[in-house]
């Protein structure tokens, strides 16, 4: 067997001096992520599943911020991780423009820091700009929708003073509706979605606002945006049953000056029906569109003479059932219940004739009908039914 070979010599020194990485390691440490950083990704994550606990989680995160943040660098590195955030996930839409304006409300940092909502701005402008080319690119779209969807939520959430009242932020609505257009303008199935959700959660925003800055300019795009898709409905250029469906609700919201009125008759030429046809039975109007059983429309007076013979029918239906629980605590009675049930069905018998089927003494029922003569004394129907629609002697 051959034995193993002793080292003798080594070229290691115990006594060397400790090496320390240079170059590499202070590269590594220059590119170290912030706590404050660190901690806002983590409200983020927690905000996602959680939004509930927001102003709990929002006050830490604002007073680390106001410790830390000293440049216009930093700053801009939150905003990026909000606005990302904000637009790629759809849940967190909604509470990354609630944290957009807490932030704003509650940063107080150096004078020459400017406002978180520059940097937000920045990066919405930056996806407006690009609007076309990101449209044009399919892994890039959702960008595009989830910067729509966000900005809509600045644009209700936000408002700044202007001549000593509160408003909207025009720069918002006015990039909405750029948005929009381009979206309009390539009418695939998930940009009509993207618009149409939009429009539906803003639309009545857009119109007081439009309305309150006297601006009929851009009122007439936003409209023109709204015509441009009744006509691919109308030239049947829209495949998708839903997004028909969405947009013609959309139309029926507006027409009512967006539910907060009762709005005048859509005229002829503008009505529009689901399968993309201008006027008939099915078409758009103020008006309830009544059906049989059969799928057919009916007038209003039909409806109501099948409503009442739906209610007979359901009342003749309940007293039958009435009726054979009568029959069915007849058929028990005559079983016979022995001594020692207990009385947990009913009270114990010796025979089926000594039951009678009731179930109170001769003073409870005595009390009972006292009751019911005081009750019809004071005009009130015995069986909680309005005389209107049925007695129990007719």
């Amino acid at each position: 067997m051959t034995k193993p070979k002793i080292m003798t010599q080594s070229t290691l020194n115990p006594n060397a001096v400790e090496f320390v990485p240079n170059k590499v390691w202070q590269l590594a440490l220059a590119n170290e992520e912030p706590p404050f950083v660190t901690l806002l990704k983590d409200v983020l994550y927690m905000l996602t599943n959680n939004p509930v606990a927001f102003f709990d989680y929002m006050t830490t995160v604002a007073d680390a911020m106001n410790d830390a943040i000293e440049t216009n660098e930093q700053l801009e590195g939150v905003a990026d991780v909000v606005f990302v955030q904000s637009t790629l996930e759809p849940n967190f839409t909604y509470t990354g423009a609630k944290m957009c304006h807490y932030l704003i409300q509650n940063l107080k940092l150096p004078p020459d820091v400017r406002q978180f909502g520059t940097f937000i701005n920045r990066r919405a402008k930056d996806v407006v700009v690009q609007r076309h080319q990101l449209l044009a690119t399919p892994d890039t779209v959702e960008t595009v929708h989830g910067t729509t969807f966000f900005l809509a939520e600045l644009f209700l959430m936000i408002e700044i003073k202007v001549d000593g009242k509160m408003c909207r932020v025009y720069a918002y609505r006015e990039a909405l509706q750029e948005l929009m257009e381009a979206l309009v303008s390539l009418p695939t199935k998930s940009n009509l979605k993207c618009v149409g959700k939009v429009v539906k959660m803003i639309g009545a925003a857009f119109d007081d606002f439009d309305r309150e800055m006297r601006n009929e300019t851009i009122n007439r795009r936003f409209q023109q945006v709204i015509g441009n898709v009744k006509h691919l409905i109308v030239d049947d250029k829209i495949d998708d049953k839903t997004v028909k469906l969405m947009w013609i609700e959309i139309f029926e919201l507006k027409a009512s000056d967006w539910g907060r009125s009762v709005a005048p008759t859509i005229p002829k030429e503008h009505v529009v029906t689901a399968g993309g046809d201008t006027g008939g039975a099915a078409a758009i109007s103020d008006e309830p569109v009544f059906y049989n059983a059969d799928g057919q429309v009916i007038s209003p007076d039909e409806a109501e003479a099948n409503l009442d013979q739906r209610f007979q029918e359901d009342l003749e239906e309940f007293i039958a059932q009435a009726e054979e629980i009568d029959d069915l605590q007849t058929d028990f009675s005559e079983l016979g219940i022995p001594s020692d049930d207990e009385g947990h069905y009913l009270p114990p018998v010796t025979s089926a004739e000594s039951f009678d089927g009731s179930l109170m003494d001769p003073e409870a029922e005595q009390a009972f009908e006292e009751f019911l003569h005081g009750f019809e004394a004071q005009g009130r129907p015995k069986y909680g039914f309005s005389s209107r629609h049925w007695s129990p002697n007719s």
